[in-house]
């Protein structure tokens, strides 16, 4: 009886072993994992959040067809060979930003115009400037914060941007431009976001209007859109790490506000844009804050035309839809 307890013991002795080298191996790989978890968070965190380099300002732009890139380019030359004002000025947090102003021969409003990710100010609004012009608008085009000329080394998907708009509408007031007209404030993918997130802090009442084109909802909504399905771990595995580290960059929650959010607290009138064959920033983000917008609202969406392209594809319809929006807001004061 005490041989069979002997075995016994032994027995249950070497099963535990056993147990405990697998826990042990299982704890290797959990660890191993979460330092994969970690490594990849960091880099997409960095990617999406880092200065871009002109090279990939560069890259952005590479994958328009041929005869769309030529015409964009050289649009972008011309806009850049403009006599522009250089303005410069340190936002809140001490930022230094650059834009550049471009006065129209018969001002009639004035738009603020920001542009987007991995993107500058002579690019988003290259091939739409002249018509700006031409229609009495003033032009203010900003670098944003970690782009350009301007400084930083963080791009705050908008929830930085935001402020930076505040601080410029008080450098305009400032320096006497454009007073008395009519501002809009104008946006691109993600100086869309910026303008839109805008809306939802307290504005002077000579902002009559947003004008968004092909914005997205969030960081964290764009961020999930455009990596899942794209990276060899589940994106749900990384979502937690990739928001808590970059919370910590921008100094607040990434999920602090969104443009529906924004818009269901602004009176502000918005025209969105949005291409619908845009893969990279869905038209359902745009939709969702339309249905969202508690102030007067207009959408126009764009067959065929993919992100930040619907002003090339239609130009007709965006014009038109442009006009219609000056025309019943450029004489209206907004709260």
């Amino acid at each position: 009886m005490k041989r069979l307890d002997k075995r016994a013991l032994r027995y249950a002795a070497q099963r535990a072993l056993k147990l405990l080298g697998l826990a042990s191996t299982l704890a290797g790989a959990a660890a191993g994992l979460l330092r994969l978890r970690d490594f990849a968070a960091e880099r997409l965190v960095a990617s999406a959040m880092d200065r871009p380099s002109p090279a990939d300002v560069e890259r952005s732009f590479a994958s328009l067809p041929a005869p769309l890139r030529q015409q964009a380019n050289e649009a972008a030359e011309a806009l850049a060979a403009r006599k522009a004002l250089r303005l410069e000025l340190r936002a809140r947090d001490g930022v230094r930003l650059v834009g550049h102003w471009l006065p129209a021969a018969q001002p009639r409003r004035l738009v603020l115009g920001f542009h987007g990710w991995h993107s500058a100010w002579n690019r988003d609004f290259s091939l739409s400037a002249p018509f700006f012009l031409d229609q009495g608008c003033s032009l203010l085009l900003v670098e944003q914060r970690a782009h350009g000329e301007s400084g930083g080394d963080c791009i705050g998907y908008g929830l930085l941007e935001r402020y930076d708009l505040l601080d410029w509408l008080d450098e305009l007031e400032a320096r006497g431009l454009g007073t008395g007209l009519p501002v809009y404030l104008a946006g691109v993918s993600m100086g869309a976001t910026t303008v839109l997130l805008a809306a939802g802090l307290p504005l002077p009442e000579h902002v009559h209007g947003i004008l968004a084109d092909c914005g997205f909802t969030s960081a964290p909504e764009i961020w999930e859109s455009v990596w899942s399905g794209a990276l060899p771990l589940p994106y749900a595995l990384l979502r937690g790490a990739v928001e808590h580290l970059a919370s910590a960059r921008l100094g607040c929650s990434v999920d602090a506000d969104s443009t529906p959010e924004a818009l269901a607290r602004s009176q502000k009138p918005v025209l969105l844009i949005h291409g619908l064959a845009d893969r990279f920033v869905p038209p359902w983000m745009t939709e969702r804050g339309y249905a969202a917008a508690a102030g007067p609202k207009r959408m126009l969406l764009v067959e065929g035309a993919g992100h930040a392209l619907s002003y090339p594809t239609d130009p007709e319809a965006y014009q038109a839809a442009l006009l219609d929006f000056w025309r019943d807001f450029d004489g209206q004061k907004q709260a």
